[in-house]
């Protein structure tokens, strides 16, 4: 490009920051002159240089863009990204957000609303408290009477409210704290049902189910000697977790339905998870029936 003189200062109608250019002295360039040359440079190279610069104010009526998708604000539909190069609403955060602070001086002012994708996110209610929905459903709710998951906690119920149970995992993760609650399940179980001496022929059983809190066992079992075969001596059942000692009484049965005879279990012997029944008659009877519950630590 030819050099470009200086004449006239009349003012420009359009700029073009390419090409339009602005005299400049080069200090550091002294062939034509001790204290420098005179050289030309352009709006966008200016723009482009390196180092800060410190203005009062600015501002920009069209979109701005910081390296390519780290701030976007786009100015034709009012959005800001962040981590995302075309913001898909108001906020639009592309990545992790470690912490989101709010600060006001009025106890009233309206708390933060902002949504992650359509129907997810946090919301304002309008009430002074945080919600948390997932595809335009409710899912957490926090104000001053605690946090309720799947309902909005009122006063006087606890600091946490559930609309539902809480789920344990299907195989205890176990806590190092004496003080958490890390295992619940309330299932059936198949107890084996055998003789001191010889094997019974028919045994039903009606039911057996438990209830397991933490390490305590709580079972109840219902079973019916249809026919007692060669079965002779104690009876024993299987329980449906081994057992953390030997020969703990823990509980009394029913031994007959029909005559409401009582026995006592106790545990056998060892860890093997099986209970021995001491009844005041012989349960090795045809139609000799059995009903009772039974309390015991796990291992």
């Amino acid at each position: 490009m030819a050099d470009t003189k200086i004449t006239a200062l009349a003012a420009i109608t359009t700029v073009d920051p390419a090409a339009d250019v602005l005299p400049i002295v080069d200090v550091s360039d002294t062939s034509m002159a001790a204290s420098g040359t005179t050289k030309k440079i352009t709006s966008n190279q200016i723009l482009g240089a390196g180092g800060t610069a410190t203005l009062a104010s600015a501002t920009i009526t069209g979109d701005l863009t910081v390296d390519t998708s780290t701030l976007k604000v786009d100015s034709a539909n009012n959005r800001v990204g962040i981590g995302t190069a075309t913001p898909a609403d108001t906020l639009d955060v592309n990545g992790r957000v470690t912490a989101l602070r709010y600060l006001s001086s009025s106890s009233n002012a309206s708390l933060p609303s902002f949504a992650v994708s359509a129907g997810n996110g946090a919301y304002n209610s309008g009430t002074n408290e945080i919600g948390f929905s997932i595809n335009s459903t409710s899912a957490m709710t926090l104000n001053a009477s605690g946090l309720g998951v799947g309902v909005v906690p009122s006063a006087g119920k606890g600091a946490l409210q559930l609309s539902s149970g809480i789920n344990f995992p299907a195989t205890q993760v176990a806590s190092s704290d004496a003080n958490t609650l890390d295992d619940y399940k309330e299932s059936t179980w198949t107890p084996t049902i055998t003789a001191g001496t010889g094997t019974p022929t028919t045994v039903t059983v009606n039911s057996a189910n438990y209830t397991k809190i933490g390490r305590v066992v709580v079972v109840n079992i219902d079973f019916s000697v249809v026919a007692i075969g060669t079965a002779a001596g104690s009876l024993t059942f299987t329980l449906p977790f081994s057992h953390s000692g030997s020969s703990i009484p823990c509980g009394a049965f029913r031994e007959n339905v029909s005559t409401g005879n009582m026995g006592q279990i106790y545990y056998g012997s060892g860890t093997t998870a099986s209970c021995l029944l001491y009844n005041n008659a012989t349960p090795w009877v045809n139609g000799y029936r059995i009903q009772g519950t039974y309390t015991y630590f796990s291992a």
